[in-house]
């Protein structure tokens, strides 16, 4: 009888928590007429939903666990990568294509997909490296790293699934410690190759090496700009080469093969700039820019992790492309330029944005109107900007955890042509009370008092104190996302041991069931 009433009790706590999932301080948070006239699309771990301007839902996907992030094709469809395969679901939610690779080529597809003109996929893959493969390219390991994947690029036909090119990371790389392994040369004088001593250990110590987040593609230029994270760096690849050239230095548009046409981000990975020059701390989201003033740029989310203070930007750069030689200009011995960002999107540079941070996931791009589309992965908060900083639209997404990145695509987006876009209610409830043509920012909660604090106490164990004894539901997640452990209660104190997980970074989690919204984050480097 006791157990049947733990089990009810139990059911009972789930169902509160899944209503405060969805609760009040979710949704629609401010509104104007200068946002975008269109949808946007997000995650929430169980569902993909696409709303309107006023956070009605207008189509949704039952899809979970991607990896880790959905979009539509050019025919509206939902195109997604979960478990190392591509997947696309018509309108109606129905499965109608799915893509995988040969186990025998040693990848698994991860964080990012994209429609080529071709119809082909563009995808980021890890490559598995055992040991000898690392050491055999100059990798030093650090005490109690485990490394198992090198990062790639494969083109993949959608029809056939055979990979019709591929670029590696482990192909492109130098090292100046070691002089018996192959790749052994000067790092100034090579930035077309990445420096193996130069990845970070701050972040990520585990399983990846490089860690490519994301990517873009360029079809006037051919080119592949992709986010390095554990090297601060983004980086242009020519496309145009044939598998066997991009392994190599030569052939491609460029004449380069697959080596590095550009980079940017931090300059002392190259021998040629200190920490000060540093600009990039970790960052997500590269994208081309194809519309408004700064057509032709890239646009990026400069996450800020590491970086005193903590601040994170959406950025925008300009990189010195030469059409003649199809490459960008680098003077002897400099950096590549420019100094430093065309435009900064931050909390203290734009108007109307919150304290802006996000360690973790997060995108910035430019949508069609020429406004930003700003993605606080860390909160699960999107932010729409107009080009001068004002805040045109702010949506908080109702999900218990963060999100890898949102997209907003223009109300006369051909995939959408001919779809069902009748409004339904909104995915939080009770709905968002701000109104959807006022342009008021709604303050709830806004000056609430939490009163948490986490404090260490030694061998990765720590105290929470919740002096309001708030009804609690905690978790800790690592930067996927995944939840790892939960606990319930409205203790004074509650002991949280991080001791017994792997190295790496993890998140704290702290949820107020009773009004539904989520208290704190809090990052642990373990």
């Amino acid at each position: 009888m006791e157990s049947m009433m733990l089990k009810h009790y139990t059911i009972f706590l789930m169902s509160i928590i899944s209503f405060s999932l969805l609760g009040q301080s979710g949704g629609l948070q401010y509104t104007s007429e200068e946002a975008m006239d269109g949808y946007t699309m997000f995650e929430t771990f169980s569902s993909t939903y696409l709303v309107d301007n006023c956070g009605r839902v207008v189509n949704e996907w039952l899809v979970s666990d991607t990896h880790l992030h959905t979009k539509l094709t050019r025919d509206g469809n939902l195109m997604y990568i979960r478990n190392g395969v591509i997947y696309v679901k018509n309108w109606d939610d129905e499965l109608i294509e799915f893509v995988s690779v040969d186990s025998d080529e040693n990848l698994t597809l991860v964080y990012e997909v994209i429609e080529l003109p071709n119809q082909n996929f563009l995808a980021v893959a890890r490559q598995y490296f055992d040991e000898d493969d690392f050491e055999a390219i100059g990798y030093e390991f650090q005490a109690g790293e485990s490394a198992f994947f090198m990062d790639a690029v494969v083109e993949i036909d959608r029809f056939t699934s055979e990979i019709v090119w591929k670029w590696s990371i482990a192909d492109h790389v130098i090292q100046e410690r070691d002089s018996s392994a192959a790749n052994y040369g000067s790092i100034e004088d090579n930035p077309q190759l990445l420096n193996m001593d130069a990845i970070a250990t701050f972040d990520w110590t585990f399983e990846e090496s490089f860690m490519i987040n994301g990517m873009d593609y360029n079809p006037e230029l051919d080119h592949i700009v992709l986010s390095v994270r554990k090297m601060s760096e983004v980086v242009i690849i020519d496309h145009s080469t044939t598998t066997e050239q991009a392994a190599g230095s030569t052939g491609g548009s460029s004449g380069k093969g697959g080596d590095i046409l550009y980079r940017w981000g931090n300059q002392q990975n190259y021998g040629r700039g200190i920490e000060a020059n540093r600009e990039l701390y970790f960052q997500h989201n590269p994208n081309w820019i194809h519309h408004g003033e700064h057509s032709g740029k890239i646009i990026l989310f400069n996450n800020g992790l590491s970086r005193q203070p903590e601040i994170s930007e959406g950025i925008i750069i300009d990189p010195p492309y030469d059409p003649q030689t199809r490459t960008y200009h680098l003077e002897d011995g400099e950096a590549y330029l420019p100094d430093g960002p065309t435009k900064i999107y931050s909390h203290s540079t734009a108007s109307g944005l919150s304290d802006m941070y996000s360690g973790y996931t997060s995108g910035a791009k430019v949508l069609s109107n020429g406004n930003i589309l700003i993605t606080e992965g860390d909160d699960a908060r999107l932010h729409e900007l107009t080009p001068d900083g004002q805040l045109a639209w702010q949506y908080d997404i109702p999900v218990f955890g963060y999100i890898f990145r949102g997209e907003k695509y223009a109300a006369d987006y051909p995939g959408l042509e001919g779809k069902d876009l009748t409004p339904g209610e909104t995915v939080e409830f009770p709905s968002s009370q701000v109104e959807c043509d006022t342009s008021t920012i709604s303050s709830t909660y806004e000056n609430l008092e939490d009163n948490l604090t986490l404090q260490s106490l030694g061998s990765n164990a720590y105290q929470l104190y919740n002096p309001s004894n708030r009804f609690l539901h905690l978790a800790i997640l690592n930067t996927s996302g995944q939840t790892l452990w939960t606990k319930i209660t409205d203790d004074l104190t509650h002991q949280i041991d991080l001791s017994t997980y792997p190295q790496g970074v993890y998140i704290i989690q702290c949820l107020d069931i009773n009004e539904g919204r989520k208290l704190e984050n809090y990052q642990i480097l373990r």
